[in-house]
């Protein structure tokens, strides 16, 4: 096997790990999965906490009905809100409502408590170099 493929695998692998490591403590203290965590950031980290639902596909790697999909369990809660665009039908936006914004604050507390548990061993270069290689690979 090559290299690159058995880098590729190894993420795959990683990634499952992280995920239900994720899913777990996630779903059991805040309720969400790591999807929604990961969707929510990205709103978050959007101005005014909203983002295109054309944009936020693009940033989770999903498609508009993708992002519907995912969107629809946050809206029931009361965590995000879908805002029509009037003009373009098919847009629109999402939006973190302010029970949004204080259940992601919580539950990033979470995640970065279970990002340190995971990633303890590993040295501050290790984790800068590891982020530089995921950024390239991500484009």
């Amino acid at each position: 096997m090559g290299l690159e493929l058995e880098v590729c695998l190894g993420l795959a692998r990683a990634h499952a790990v992280l995920r239900r490591r994720f899913e777990a403590e996630l779903g059991a203290v805040h309720g969400i999965a790591f999807g929604e965590l990961v969707l929510m950031w990205e709103l978050g980290q959007a101005d005014g906490g909203r983002l295109a639902r054309m944009e936020l596909a693009r940033r989770l790697g999903t498609t508009a009905s993708g992002v519907t999909r995912q969107v629809l369990p946050l809206e029931r809660v009361g965590l995000v809100a879908r805002e029509p665009d009037f003009v373009d039908v098919r847009g629109g936006s999402v939006a973190l409502t302010d029970a949004g914004h204080q259940r992601l604050a919580e539950a990033l507390a979470t995640a970065e408590h279970i990002a340190g548990e995971l990633l303890s061993g590993c040295s501050r270069e290790e984790l800068a170099r590891t982020t530089r290689f995921l950024g390239r690979l991500a484009g």
